[in-house]
């Protein structure tokens, strides 16, 4: 039987159990979860890593306190544990700079669901790509990165990387150019209850030193801009 790890990092009771809850989604009897939650973690990088000294599962799921999983099919997701060694719902297939949402719109991979602009209204769903297919990736988005126990363990999270940002792309991108194969799964439908534009001030500063320090490492020479690469419309079901 498959054992899963779910490491995360998290300060939040009600988040930590919703995220829980809807883990049941993908349990059955062809796997054993255990959860790994990580407290007063002082940086992602350094929390996920502690949790993979914890963690006893052949595979580690990494994953915000702040997410949902809205739908799962099993077959595509079954498809995905299979075919990669690392994978997530969100990503791109060619990675140009420290975040994967700035590459080419043609590359951008994978949809999540976000609240509404205020209270009551509705929720939407961001399409980074109209595939919905398992697709190889380069870099993935942080809600969300599933890796091979083995691929975590050798290696891990670099810690020289400060704060909750950008310890994502620093990842998945070593995965990819380590050899493994990283992709993004169609699998999983999630719903994601925080923004970029509800990052605090310290949180923002921290991006942009760690956008620094991902393009040093990796000779990322595209810059951020302000550009809108997805579409955005109302959540349905049938969406």
């Amino acid at each position: 039987m498959t054992t899963i790890s779910i490491i995360t990092c998290t300060n939040s009771a009600n988040n930590y159990q919703r995220m829980m809850d809807s883990f049941s989604a993908i349990e059955n009897g062809s796997c054993e979860v255990e959860f790994v939650p990580i407290h007063a973690a002082r940086s992602m990088t350094s929390g996920y890593n502690l949790g993979i000294d914890r963690a006893s599962g052949d595979w580690l799921i990494f994953c915000h306190d702040d997410i949902e999983i809205i739908r799962s099919r099993s077959r595509m997701l079954s498809y995905a544990f299979e075919e990669f060694d690392v994978f997530g719902v969100c990503g791109t297939s060619r990675c140009q700079s420290s975040n994967w949402y700035y590459s080419d719109p043609g590359d951008l991979l994978g949809r999540v669901v976000v609240p509404g602009d205020y209270a009551g209204q509705e929720d939407k769903i961001e399409v980074f790509s109209p595939v919905e297919d398992n697709c190889k990736a380069q870099a993935l988005d942080g809600i969300f990165i599933a890796s091979r126990a083995s691929v975590a363990r050798e290696l891990r999270f670099s810690e020289e990387i400060p704060g909750f940002t950008c310890y994502d792309i620093d990842f998945s991108y070593r995965c990819h150019i380590h050899g493994y194969n990283v992709g993004v799964t169609g699998g999983l439908l999630m719903k994601h209850y925080s923004k970029v534009d509800s990052f605090s001030e310290r949180k923002m500063s921290d991006w942009k030193l760690n956008q620094r320090i991902i393009s040093t490492k990796f000779n990322f020479y595209r810059k951020f801009d302000d550009g809108v690469r997805h579409f955005t419309v109302p959540f349905t079901e049938d969406l």
